[in-house]
């Protein structure tokens, strides 16, 4: 089965991730799937399958095997998640997520982390999307995936695990606070 067992094993996530809800996907002679129920106004039940993956595809990611599933066929992935900051704002105990090599997870936060928040001292351009950004206080700089508005002059900084991450761009500075993850 495709299914992490210990739901919070970063290490073994490969990015992007993709979120899908609620319901556990299933799996099948590795193919992953949902399907959904539907009552018409006659009281006839009728079952829909919607493939997430599968892994029978002779291709290296989840993207590259579902676009060679038929599009009527396929389980809408409307939401992605490039960061693990940006998985810890979403993540919620029920929610399911795939990552790029088809593993279903649920990331369960188990940990207090300091969110405080900084002064961004500096915004660099990068080519492509985004920025990287230079806080007060920090040696290290922050690459975020989009630019500060022009209000936004402060730098949420989660200290996590002895690392750093950006959590988020803020019009204000507040007091420290404590986040899940």
């Amino acid at each position: 089965m495709d299914i992490l067992k210990k739901p919070t094993q970063l290490e073994k996530i490969i990015w992007p991730v993709f979120k899908l809800g609620i319901r556990t996907p299933e799996f099948y002679e590795g193919v992953c799937y949902l399907t959904n129920e539907h009552v018409n106004q006659d009281n006839e039940t009728t079952i829909s399958t919607y493939i997430i993956d599968d892994k029978n595809i002779n291709k290296s990611s989840l993207g590259l095997r579902r676009l060679q599933i038929e599009k009527d066929k396929l389980y809408p992935l409307n939401t992605v998640i490039y960061t693990l900051q940006d998985l810890i704002k979403i993540a919620k105990p029920k929610v399911w997520f795939i990552d790029n090599n088809g593993h279903a997870f649920q990331y369960k936060k188990t940990t207090r982390a300091k969110l405080q928040i900084y002064e961004i001292n500096q915004v660099l351009p990068v080519s492509g999307i985004g920025c990287v950004l230079e806080i007060k206080g920090f040696s290290e700089r922050f690459k975020s995936l989009t630019v500060p508005t022009a209000t936004e002059k402060y730098a949420g900084i989660l200290s996590y695990n002895g690392k750093n991450l950006l959590y988020g761009l803020y019009s204000t500075k507040t007091e420290p606070t404590w986040r899940l993850v």
